[in-house]
């Protein structure tokens, strides 16, 4: 809640490994977001406007209409984990989320986020060996 006011930030959640910049892994996340954004609301709240009840289950109802409407309450963010060595030195390696959503101008509304880890195919690998033994 933002001042009692629901709002909702779509995440898309990328790994990079590549030679190519983190610029490129952003702008493609950016631009799955773009394409695929409605569908990853829908199937996310559409359950829960069957199952929640009140303010909450109204805003579930509301989020693909927030999302198309580009509403103050929505917006979208990106988060990329890579290797230290990858990790961006500019700070306009997230021009692709404004790019691709103008209409998030708001505070907070297009947000970025890197996690760089020394060796990130090693902590990648670790992570799916814990993950995976618990199956």
């Amino acid at each position: 809640m933002n001042n009692g006011t629901l709002v909702f930030r779509l995440w898309e959640i990328k790994k990079h490994e590549a030679v190519k910049p983190i610029s490129a892994t952003i702008r493609r996340a950016s631009n799955q977001l773009v394409t695929r954004g409605k569908e990853y609301l829908a199937k996310l709240a559409g359950p829960e406007t069957i199952s929640q009840g009140g303010p909450l289950g109204s805003f579930y109802a509301e989020l693909v209409e927030l999302w198309l409407d580009q509403d103050v309450r929505a917006g979208v963010g990106v988060s990329v984990g890579t290797s230290s060595q990858h990790a961006p030195t500019s700070p306009t390696a997230f021009g692709a989320i404004v790019e691709a959503f103008p209409a998030f101008a708001g505070p907070g509304q297009a947000e970025g986020i890197v996690v760089a880890v020394p060796d990130f195919p090693q902590f990648a690998t670790r992570v799916r060996e814990i993950v995976w033994s618990g199956l």
